[in-house]
């Protein structure tokens, strides 16, 4: 991971199901090049497959 270029804010999400189908969740953070953590969040999907999170 690299810190994005000044006056930008970077930000990285991700998503996971456990089991295909299974219970899934999203969930990011925002970033700039100073500060650790602007904001984040988490999102209860329900149930979903896999490739269905990207």
């Amino acid at each position: 991971w690299n810190h994005p270029k000044a006056s930008w804010i970077k930000c990285n999400t991700d998503g996971a199901a456990l089991g295909c189908p299974g219970v899934a969740a999203c969930g990011g953070i925002f970033r700039d090049c100073s500060t650790p953590t602007l904001g984040s969040f988490a999102k209860y999907l329900g149930v979903s497959y896999t490739f269905m999170l990207r």
